[in-house]
């Protein structure tokens, strides 16, 4: 149970649970990392590709690469829950609850409230850490 805490409450990320007051950081930190790593790794292409490679950049470039691969299917999935006004708690529980039961959406106000719910009503400030 306290591994099943842990990855629930994304401690292992950012050594915090995502709740209301924070989703909109949370999404925008998933964001902003994936976007850096992308380009990160692209503009070290041609590093890459003429050998010798310095070693301090192998010491930066791998744990980014790794890091972007690991958050290119993650973004995109909870975004898909920002959609739904779910979070991946709500998600799991969803998915331990009987496959017979309807799943229960309470927050879910349809796509263009639940966004609006969790990045704010003006589209200019999205991309802000701003409540």
């Amino acid at each position: 149970a306290p591994l099943r805490f842990l990855s629930l409450c994304m401690a292992v990320l950012i050594n915090n649970c995502v709740g209301f007051y924070n989703h909109k950081n949370f999404i925008l930190l998933l964001i902003y990392s994936l976007l850096f790593g992308i380009v990160f790794t692209l503009a070290s292409l041609p590093t890459l590709l003429h050998p010798p490679i310095p070693r301090i950049f192998l010491f930066a470039f791998l744990p980014t690469a790794t890091s972007t691969l690991l958050l290119l299917p993650f973004t995109p999935f909870t975004l898909t829950l920002v959609v739904q006004n779910r979070t991946s708690i709500e998600f799991l529980e969803h998915l331990d609850s009987s496959p017979r039961l309807p799943p229960l959406y309470t927050y879910n106000l349809g796509p263009t409230a639940n966004v609006h719910s969790i990045l704010g009503s003006n589209p200019f400030l999205w991309a802000l850490p701003t409540r």
